[in-house]
This record gives structure tokens, sequence and C-alpha cells, in this order.
């Protein structure tokens, strides 16, 4: 066998890359990472739950306006660490098994705990929106939230409503949309 000079400390550099690059993936893959952001709060204009994909993800996640901005919230979210994980939002209700036509939002904060990001002014959230949790080393959704358009009885710039209130409006309107049926039925 004939040396050649140099591949001996090129393999080496080869070896240390694959273990080095095979360690960064194996630890993202296997270790939570918990943040507990303070999220917004207030009326929705989108609102949906997770759905699990290739891996078990649940939570929440909600379209806030907030000082004419637009925050995604995702509140009790959990899912599998994984390599490369970032947010998407797509426009329109979508399966979440691809983010062609999304928007990357950023890259996952945590796998679990409660996280906000912002959103472009020009995304349009007319027919709803999936948010997606996309791993971009494997080309695969772990999870998804079909947000539907959340029905906004009015609008707060200031302190946000208290929930009582804004169940009895709901409320009031439930008895006073019931009695138009049954008044239709007669």
């Amino acid at each position: 066998w004939v040396r050649i000079p140099g591949l001996r400390a090129a393999a080496v550099a080869a070896i240390a890359t694959f273990v080095l690059v095979g360690g960064s993936l194996v630890y993202d893959s296997t270790t939570d990472k918990t943040v507990n952001e303070v999220v917004a709060t207030g009326p929705a204009l989108l609102a949906g739950s997770f759905e699990s994909r290739a891996h078990e993800t649940r939570g929440s996640a909600r379209i806030v306006e907030r000082a004419g901005s637009r925050l995604l919230t995702l509140t009790g979210f959990a899912t599998d660490p994984g390599p490369d994980l970032f947010v998407y939002a797509v426009p329109g209700r979508t399966s979440g098994d691809s983010v062609d036509g999304g928007t990357r939002l950023g890259r996952l904060k945590g796998n679990k705990g409660d996280q906000q990001y912002a959103l472009p002014a020009g995304f349009a959230t007319g027919d709803g929106a999936t948010v997606v949790i996309w791993c971009r080393a494997f080309s695969v959704s772990f999870g998804a939230a079909p947000a539907f358009i959340a029905l906004l009885l009015f609008k707060s710039e200031g302190p946000d409503v208290p929930f009582f209130f804004s169940r009895f409006i709901w409320a009031v309107g439930a008895l006073y949309f019931s009695c138009a049926l049954i008044r239709l039925a007669r």
C-alpha cells in the first residue's frame, strides 16, 4: 500500500466533523427546551388547536392584535424535541403537511411552553391560517394548528375586557338568536 500524504489528516477531520454534526443532531433531538414567555392576551383574530403530524404535538395557537401589530401566541404548547425546528404561518386552512406558500416566523424557541412570534404586516388572515411546526432538516411537519376565524364582538385598545363580561355578551346574543329561531319556527 502506498501512503498518500495528508490522507490521515483528512480522515481525522472527516470523522471529527461526522461526530460533531451527528452529536449535535442527537442532542437537539433528545433534549427538551422549555420556555415560558409572557404572551399577549385579548380577543383572538384567529384561534386553533395543534394536531399531531410526524410527532405528537399539542397546545393552542392564537393570532392576537396588539398596538397595531399582530402576534402569534403558542400556549400550553408541547412537541417532541427535534433538530432545526421552525414556526411557519401558512395562509388559509391547510393540512399542515407542507409549508409551501407559508411565512417562516422564526426558529422554534422551545419545544415546550408558552411563546410568541411577530407576524409580518402583509400576512393575510382573511381566510384563516395554519400554524406549522416544521423540521427543516428532515422536511417534515411535527404538528399543525388550523386556525379558525374568531368572532369579535368588540375591539379593545385599552385593557382587556373582563372574562365574565364577554361571556355575558355571548349569552345575551345566543338567547336573542334562539328566540329569533323559535319565532321563525312558528
